[in-house]
């Protein structure tokens, strides 16, 4: 939906805004960011430099400079073009004269003559309709008067061309009740303070000064934060709602937790619980961490009406036009989460259902410490493509296979050592990835060749084969660290290594990797690149996962129960619904085998989990519901030989693996005990403001 405001609203606001920039004269960028009270969208102002001085957007004599919003953030691998969300865009000199502009494609405004003022307004980007590059919610932006804002940089802050280096203020005014959570810093100069609500009116005639407003009622805050550069606007999202907070320690790191909820309910003293958990995980498996603090940002959406339909269509309750609709909101839906260097910003969904994989906990627990790991790579080990990030022009980095594979495999292995999940959780979690990760076209294409042209058509629909695919590799090169060292490496160890080698502030050679890699692992390793990751031959599953007491088969032989309800096995046909729930007989052949008329009312679920411990020519008795009455099935049970295919059998080797997780995955390096210190079983107490 498109968000109108009246132009008389425009003017106040735009009144105090040149209000607050002009409370002193400053040299480094600032950016004052205004949540509108009475529209889904947010007023921003840019200046930077000192009122009377020459533009730094185009010097003196140039006809025209221009002023960007960035083409995709670092992340993504995608294009978002975020200036598609920029309206009313206007350009001032120093003396305060407008400018005239032109809008050059999607992100870029030419202006005529020397800027050092930009103002302009943001819409809610998760509440328009997008079909084309829609953005991933976690890297998106979403204002609403009544709930919160949640600011990305990338949609919120725009560039001045050549000043991505420049040193900037953000100064948030928002509601007095509404509290500021990031992991920016707050400004050296500028604490939190309340703004008089005259100070979002016209002003008298001849005032210019917050203070020469008289008001006697505070009804906004104004915050004050500052960033080293453009990069870390970018990098550090920001939330600004009613305070739901909570944290705790973990080693040498402080965690904050802060919640956004579009209904205003209150999850961060839950979700405290579980991240707590994950964390001492993670310390156990890296016991010195590189980041002092770090900020969980968690935005929950309300997706009631689609749990609602889901759980009516697993009764049996069938609404056709109401799953069509669920289908239409949920397609290219973003739940999940985007990593930062100190923070991550996600994106849950409450279906106020207690369903696998819907109820949040689950959705929190499959990306937390996938995201949280990303301090190490690629925040803290990456390609200059990654360092020097060109936000109008990006190119995207061949070692995706390290960002993403290497991270999302060590968040399994994380939560295996850590107690987590189970071995067999573990394994079956793994072999899922082998078997989506071999629809990978390797044969058309190597892993390196898709992530160095992830943007490009043919290769970016590829992109989701680095969370199978690319763990899976990362698990093999592990394999062959541990094979070649006599267990005493890991990839872990690697990866460690060449994060201190390096770090955040100095890129690796893009094209040299490889080669640095080996020789901080084993020499041998160079080949394993030049064959599964450059190259593109096969994997070679079972040679390599042997050694770790995994054993791979392509195929195994297994008895297989035979469902009634399948009508690939019995002759019928069912009403539309969910595998697992009530299913409805919609009508039989002459060749159905089970007893099943039309209209029978039949659980799927509990009939296939009694028919998988029924012995083959058993008969089983069963209940279903006939004509609105129960009835009694006698239905013979079938099992027939079947293939199932990349299977994984972790004790075929090692019997007591299942009794010893870290028997699959020795340690080397590490063997300190985590040091955790929680702050307070409560959410923290947020501070009166002055």
């Amino acid at each position: 939906m498109k968000h109108v405001i009246s132009h008389s609203s425009f003017r106040w606001c735009f009144a105090a805004l040149a209000t607050v920039v002009s409370v002193g004269l400053f040299a480094q960028d600032r950016y004052t960011v205004t949540v509108l009270p009475n529209d889904h969208s947010v007023l921003v102002q840019h200046e930077w430099n000192e009122v009377g001085k020459a533009g730094l957007v185009g010097k003196k004599g140039m006809k025209s400079s221009l002023y960007q919003f960035p083409t995709t953030v670092p992340g993504t691998y995608a294009t978002l073009d975020y200036g598609r969300f920029i309206e009313d865009f206007t350009a001032y000199d120093a003396n305060g004269k407008q400018l005239r502009h032109q809008r050059e494609g999607n992100n870029t405004w030419s202006i005529k003559g020397s800027a050092v003022r930009v103002q302009y307004r943001v819409l809610s980007i998760m509440e328009e309709s997008v079909r084309k590059n829609k953005i991933f919610e976690p890297a998106s932006a979403y204002f609403n008067p009544e709930v919160g804002a949640v600011i990305n940089g990338g949609a919120v802050f725009g560039f001045a061309n050549g000043q991505v280096a420049d040193s900037a203020v953000v100064e948030l005014l928002h509601p007095s009740n509404w509290w500021t959570s990031t992991s920016l810093p707050r400004s050296s100069y500028a604490s939190d303070r309340l703004v008089e609500a005259a100070a979002m009116a016209p002003a008298p005639s001849g005032a210019t000064f917050l203070e020469e407003r008289p008001a006697p009622t505070p009804t906004t805050a104004l915050t004050t934060l500052s960033a080293r550069n453009y990069h870390a606007l970018i990098d550090n999202p920001i939330v600004v709602a009613p305070a739901d907070t909570a944290g705790f320690w973990v080693n040498n790191t402080r965690v904050t937790i802060a919640c956004i909820d579009f209904r205003g309910k209150k999850h961060a003293a839950h979700f405290k619980s579980l991240l707590e958990a994950d964390l001492q995980a993670v310390a156990q498996f890296m016991p010195v961490l590189p980041v002092d603090n770090y900020t969980f940002l968690i935005t929950v959406a309300d997706f009631t009406d689609v749990g609602q339909t889901i759980q009516d269509a697993q009764a049996g309750n069938i609404k056709p036009l109401a799953l069509l609709r669920v289908l239409l909101r949920m397609r290219g839906q973003g739940l999940g989460a985007l990593e930062h260097n100190t923070s991550s910003l996600y994106f849950l969904g409450d279906f106020g259902v207690d369903l696998p994989d819907l109820n949040l906990d689950s959705q929190l627990a499959s990306s937390a410490v996938h995201e949280f790991m990303h301090i190490v790579t690629p925040l803290g080990l990456h390609a200059p493509a990654i360092h020097d990030f060109n936000y109008a022009n990006p190119s995207m980095s061949q070692h995706l296979w390290l960002y993403e594979g290497v991270t999302e495999y060590f968040s399994h292995l994380i939560r295996l050592q850590g107690g987590r999940v189970t071995v067999n959780e573990f394994l079956a979690e793994m072999q899922g990835k082998i078997r989506s990760g071999e629809r990978f076209p390797f044969e058309k294409m190597s892993f390196a060749e898709m992530s160095t042209n992830v943007l490009e058509k043919g290769y970016k629909e590829q992109y989701g084969h680095v969370y199978d695919r690319g763990a899976v590799l990362a698990w093999l090169l592990d394999a062959e660290i541990r094979r070649l060292t006599n267990d005493a490496r890991s990839l872990r160890d690697v990866v460690l290594d060449l994060h201190a080698q390096y770090g955040p502030n100095r890129p690796f050679d893009e094209a040299g990797f490889y080669d640095a890699f080996a020789a901080a692992s084993h020499p041998e390793m160079r080949s394993f690149f030049s064959q599964y990751i450059e190259g593109r031959q096969a994997l070679p599953y079972a040679q390599m996962l042997a050694p770790l007491g995994v054993t791979y088969r392509d195929t195994v032989e297994v008895w297989k129960t035979v469902s009634p309800l399948d009508r690939r096995e019995n002759d019928l046909r069912l009403e539309p619904g969910v595998r697992g729930g009530l299913r409805t007989v919609k009508k039989v052949g002459k060749d159905e085998w089970a007893g099943l008329q039309p209209g029978d009312v039949v659980d799927s679920g509990k009939l296939i989990e009694a028919l998988g411990k029924a012995a083959a020519g058993e008969v089983l008795t069963f209940n279903v519901v006939r004509a609105g009455q129960p009835a009694v099935l006698s239905v013979p049970v079938r099992k027939e030989k079947s293939l199932l295919f990349r299977t994984l059998d972790g004790y075929g080797m090692n019997p007591d693996l299942e009794k010893d997780p870290t028997a699959l995955f020795r340690w080397t390096t590490f063997t300190q005990g985590a040091l955790v210190r929680s702050l307070s079983s409560e959410p923290i107490t947020v501070p009166a403001r002055p």
